[in-house]
């Protein structure tokens, strides 16, 4: 099945970036505290090599955009699930955006772009090509192949998802309400959203003809 393509030609939704910021303030608690790959054992993986890490305003807004998530294994019995925290590339369009709410347009004529690879238009760019420039950048960087304790948060589901579709997730995830306890431990990501939710929300931003592949992608294991 095809990915649901951009709409970044000619131009993204409105809900895109706003939705993709409260993504990142939703998620952000939950990798402050990441650890090497645990250990499994009898009664809870292992609390070696946690590291704790508090991120700038501007390093959580690059979230959304470059993290994702995999689940890797679980405790059963603490009902504990385990996902890694892949930091590897990013869209050089979305990035350029957010760089340049940070930094100012001016940042476009500085020729970093160009040393760095953000002056392409499609294909993804590699972190370490911008750790140099950019310290918002270099504090995800340092998330790659770290691991973090799933929690009941319906949020982090999103970052398993593609980054096109995770302004739309999120937005549904708002208009749904949730009042779970989101700090407590979980097996598994949670998937919370039905068609019912999907479809509401796609009527409300006019994309209601992406919703069989906005639930294909959802609910995909």
């Amino acid at each position: 099945m095809s990915e649901i393509p951009l709409d970044s030609q000619p131009g993204l939704p409105a809900y895109f970036f706003p939705n993709m910021l409260e993504l990142s303030e939703r998620v952000v608690v939950n990798l402050k505290e990441t650890r090497e790959k645990p250990v499994i054992s009898m009664d809870k993986p292992s609390n070696t090599e946690v590291r704790q890490q508090e991120f700038s305003k501007d390093a959580e807004r690059i979230i959304p955009f470059t993290l994702s998530l995999k689940w890797e294994l679980i405790n059963n019995r603490d009902r504990c699930g385990i996902a890694q925290v892949l930091a590897k590339g990013v869209n050089p369009v979305f990035l350029r955006k957010i760089l340049e709410d940070i930094y100012g347009t001016e940042l476009s004529q500085t020729g970093i772009y160009v040393v760095a690879g953000l002056d392409k238009t499609e294909g993804q760019v590699e972190l370490s090509n911008l750790t140099l420039y950019f310290p918002e950048v270099e504090h995800i960087s340092n998330l790659n192949n770290r691991h973090i304790i799933i929690s009941n948060n319906p949020f982090l589901t999103i970052l398993t998802l593609p980054i096109e579709t995770r302004a739309f997730f999120t937005g549904a995830l708002l208009e749904k309400q949730l009042t779970q306890e989101e700090d407590a431990l979980s097996n598994h990501f949670q998937k919370p959203l039905n068609l019912r939710d999907i479809m509401a929300y796609a009527k409300k931003v006019d994309e209601i003809e992406k919703v069989k592949q906005y639930m294909d992608i959802y609910l995909r294991e």
